[in-house]
C-alpha cells in the first residue's frame, strides 16, 4: 500500500486556476463555487510592479485571492504584524480566511481536485480567534467538507477559541473528484471579526500508483529526452517506457516543490526505431500495483524517419539458391536504393543500389518462385545528402539468369518496429549518409533476411528506409 501526507498550507500559493489541482473562492450556501479572480491586498490597494511586470510586495498589507469587493478573501502570508486580522498574534498554523454576509451567504474556500482513487485521513484543524479589544466582538462560524457537491464532513459550529480544534474526515475519492474545504459566517449571519485560521493535512492510502502525465510535446524519432509529473506520488517509485510489454527505459521519480508533486525525465532515448509508434509509460514500484500507462504518441516527424534502425536476432550461414532480375539504373542520376515489388503480392521480391545514371546494378533473389509473366514494379529511393525523393515507375521482368546459383552466404535475420515494408541496407562501420551501402534487403512484414557472400569481412552498421506503397 502506498501512502503519503501533505498539507494546505504547503500546497496553495498565488496561483489560482480552476482547472488545476487547487483553487481559491467563495461559495453560496448551495455550494455552488465562484473562483476568485484577483490576487490583490485586502484593502484594494493595487499591486505595484518593477519594470520587469514582477510584483513589488508590501509586507505592511495582507495578500489574498478574491474578488471585486473586499470580503471575502483567502490570504496565506504576510499576516503577523497586520492591524487588519484579529486577533494578534494570528495563530501560524494555517492559511487566512474570511467569510462575509451582506444580503445573502458568501463562504470561502479551497476546491481541490483528486488526482488519484484512494483512501483520505483528513484532519481539519481550524481556529476562529477570540477578539476581545476594544469590546468582545465576533461570534462562532461554521466549517464544512464536501465532495461533488455533497458534505462529507457535517456542517460543524466553530466557536471562538484561544485554542484550535481538530476534525477527522475519512473518505473514499476516484481520480476527478471535486473536494471543497469551506468557512462560511456562523448561523447568526454575522461576519464581522470572522478571521479563521484552518490547515488541512491529507494522509493519502491508495493500493495503485497515480497515472503519471507527458510535459514534453513533439515527441518523434529524434526525441532523446522526454519529461513527465505526478500527483501523489512515494517514495521509491521508477517511470517505465514501454513498447508493448517491453520496457526500453527506466528512471527515478523525484518529489520537486513539495510533498504532493514530483517528477521525471528519461535522457539518452534512442527511438528511431518508433517513428509512427504508440509508446507507453507508468510508474511502477516494488511495493504498490503499477499505475495505469499514460499513452506517447512518436511522430514521423524528425530528421530520421527515412533512416530506421534494425533490431538483428540471428545470424548464421547457410546455402541459398539465387536468380538475377534485370539491371537497373538510377533514373534521377543519383545513387539510389531500388526495391523490386512484386504488384500481385505485394512483397519486396528483391532489391538493389544502383549509383548514377552511368551505372547498372542487378536486384538478386534469394530462394524465390518467380513467374515470368509476373508483373513488377519497382520504387527508387535516392540516397545521399539529399536522400528522401522516391520515384516509382512500372516495369516488367521478362528475363532471368537461366539456371540457378547454389552458393553459400551468410545471413542475418531480424525486424523493424516502424517499417512494415522497405529496404535493408548494410554499410561500412565508417557510416556516412553521403556514402554508398554495400548490400540491401528486403523488409516485408517488419522482417528481413540479409544474405552476406562468405567473402565479406569487416565491420558494418545497418539502417533501414521506410517504403510506404
Amino acid at each position: 500500500m502506498a501512502a503519503l501526507s501533505f498539507s494546505l498550507k504547503n500546497a496553495i500559493d498565488r496561483t489560482n486556476d480552476e482547472n488545476g489541482l487547487f483553487s481559491y473562492g467563495k461559495y453560496n450556501d448551495a455550494n455552488v463555487f465562484f473562483i476568485f479572480d484577483e490576487y490583490r491586498y485586502t484593502d484594494g490597494t493595487d499591486l505595484e510592479f518593477d519594470t520587469n511586470g514582477v510584483i513589488i510586495f508590501n509586507d505592511e498589507k495582507i495578500l489574498a485571492h478574491k474578488g471585486g469587493s473586499e470580503y471575502p478573501h483567502l490570504g496565506f502570508e504576510n499576516l503577523q504584524g497586520n492591524d487588519g486580522i484579529t486577533p494578534q498574534p494570528f495563530p501560524e498554523f494555517g492559511i487566512y480566511l474570511h467569510p462575509y454576509y451582506s444580503s445573502q451567504r458568501e463562504d470561502v474556500g479551497v476546491r481541490f481536485k483528486c488526482p488519484v482513487t484512494a483512501n483520505f485521513s483528513i484532519k481539519s484543524v481550524i481556529q476562529k480567534g477570540i477578539v476581545v479589544s476594544p469590546i468582545p466582538q465576533g461570534d462562532a462560524i461554521g466549517y464544512r467538507i464536501i465532495k461533488n457537491g455533497i458534505e462529507v464532513q457535517t456542517r460543524q459550529l466553530i466557536n471562538p477559541s484561544n485554542t484550535p480544534s481538530s476534525i477527522i474526515t475519512n473518505i473514499s475519492v476516484n481520480q476527478g473528484d471535486i473536494i471543497d474545504f469551506i468557512v462560511d459566517v456562523g448561523d447568526n449571519s454575522n461576519s464581522v471579526s470572522d478571521d479563521t485560521a484552518l490547515e488541512v493535512t491529507l494522509d493519502v492510502v491508495y493500493s495503485k500508483l497515480p497515472t503519471p502525465s507527458i510535459v514534453t510535446t513533439g515527441i518523434n524519432c529524434a526525441t532523446t529526452s522526454i519529461e513527465g509529473k505526478g500527483l501523489f506520488v512515494p517514495n521509491n517509485v521508477a517511470a517505465i517506457l514501454c513498447n508493448g510489454d517491453e520496457a526500453i527505459a527506466y528512471t527515478p521519480v523525484s518529489v520537486v516543490g513539495g510533498t504532493y508533486n514530483s517528477a521525471f525525465k528519461f535522457t539518452n532515448l534512442d527511438l528511431t526505431n518508433f517513428s509512427g509508434k504508440q509508446l507507453k509509460i507508468r510508474f511502477e514500484s516494488p511495493l504498490n500495483t503499477p499505475s495505469d500507462f499514460v499513452y506517447v504518441n512518436v511522430g514521423t516527424d524528425g530528421n530520421c524517419v527515412t533512416f530506421l534502425k534494425p533490431v538483428i536476432t540471428k545470424k548464421d550461414i547457410c546455402l541459398v539458391s539465387t536468380k538475377y532480375v534485370n539491371f537497373f539504373t538510377c533514373v534521377s542520376n543519383r545513387t539510389c536504393a531500388i526495391a523490386v515489388i512484386d504488384t500481385k503480392t505485394k512483397e519486396i521480391v528483391a532489391t538493389s543500389i544502383a549509383y548514377d545514371g552511368s551505372f547498372s546494378s542487378s536486384a538478386l533473389v534469394f530462394d524465390a518462385k518467380l513467374d515470368s509473366n509476373s508483373k513488377f514494379k519497382t520504387i527508387s529511393v535516392g540516397l545521399g545528402a539529399d536522400e528522401g525523393g522516391i520515384n516509382e515507375f512500372a516495369t516488367t521482368v521478362t528475363t532471368f539468369s537461366c539456371e540457378k546459383s547454389l552458393q553459400t552466404f551468410g545471413y542475418i535475420e531480424g525486424y523493424v518496429s516502424s517499417a512494415d515494408r522497405g529496404i535493408l541496407l548494410m554499410y561500412n562501420s565508417d557510416y556516412l549518409q553521403t556514402g554508398m551501402p554495400t548490400l540491401s534487403a528486403p523488409i516485408n512484414n517488419g522482417k528481413f533476411s540479409l544474405k552476406v557472400p562468405n567473402t565479406t569481412s569487416g565491420n558494418f552498421v545497418f539502417y533501414a528506409l521506410k517504403l510506404e506503397y
